[in-house]
């Protein structure tokens, strides 16, 4: 996982547009996993600012939360710190392997993290040496489908690779023997917006993502494009959309569900894999 992988950081994200809605869905990804880490010991894998290592510790009898960048462990061990959960700075896995004890985990949560990962054999085989037996790994990650056209590489800066459902399989199978794919995903409206705001961004941003476009080159332009509009509703600025809309984060939450319907659908996949 690269140091400059992305963060939602809930002290900058406003309430309306394109990011709170992201902030909703990645806060409520944890809330659907309630069931899995009741009274479980849970290491949340990328934790960044550490609000859903707050929300599993609701549930399970210990968290642990790492993540590479000290300054968010940091903002997460002063905002969330308290009996039950605990705050680590890890290194890059291709660096150095976790710092944990084999069979040290009940479950291990790594949400929008893959996307994230240079070495994914090390990452699944770290995960594996800490998870107990019949330990659970529950991983999200962007469904490509969704997100990229034909010949188009992530248009997120962040993310060295995404996957569609038959490459995340094919991934996952070399690793698990027993694991299930399914879908997490907006419903009605807020999920008819989400693939509008993809499909206005992966169309915009094609000529500078394709594979024809050289790596450097690429990360330049999108990094430009960050910096011009950090902060701001990234389409709102290109298709001079002036309509704020505040966002009802309780109203929100209730819209995002785990489902095995509609694969094309699935903003992203949600991942149940078992250690036996």
């Amino acid at each position: 996982m690269e140091k400059t992988s992305e963060r939602l950081d809930p002290e900058v994200l406003s309430k309306n547009g394109e990011h709170a809605s992201l902030f909703v869905f990645h806060k409520m990804s944890y809330e659907l996993v309630k069931d899995y880490v009741k009274d479980k010991v849970v290491l949340d894998f990328g934790c960044g600012y550490g609000y859903g290592t707050d929300i599993l510790k609701k549930y399970a009898k210990k968290v642990v939360g790492v993540d590479l960048s000290s300054e968010v462990i940091k903002v997460a061990r002063d905002t969330y710190g308290k009996d039950g959960i605990e705050f680590l700075v890890i290194d890059q896995l291709e660096k150095k392997d976790l710092m944990f004890q084999e069979k040290s985990f009940d479950v291990v949560v790594a949400f929008q993290v893959l996307e994230h990962v240079e070495n994914i054999d090390n990452f699944f085989n770290q995960i594996k040496r800490i998870l107990k037996n019949d330990g659970l790994l529950i991983l999200t990650t962007p469904n490509s489908y969704l997100r990229l056209l034909p010949f188009q590489t992530p248009w997120n800066q962040h993310h060295i690779r995404e996957f569609n459902y038959f490459e995340l399989d094919s991934i996952l199978t070399r690793y698990f023997d027993s694991y299930k794919i399914f879908g997490i995903t907006y419903t009605g409206i807020p999920l008819k917006e989400e693939i509008g705001r993809i499909t206005k961004l992966k169309i915009f941003l094609y000529p500078f993502t394709n594979v024809f476009v050289p790596n450097r080159l690429k990360l330049n332009i999108l990094n430009f494009l960050w910096d011009i509009f950090r902060g701001r509703d990234l389409l709102g600025k290109i298709f001079k959309n002036n309509g704020k809309k505040i966002i009802n984060e309780k109203k929100l939450s209730k819209k995002v569900i785990i489902t095995d319907n509609q694969r094309k659908k699935w903003l992203s996949f949600i991942a149940f894999c078992y250690k036996k």
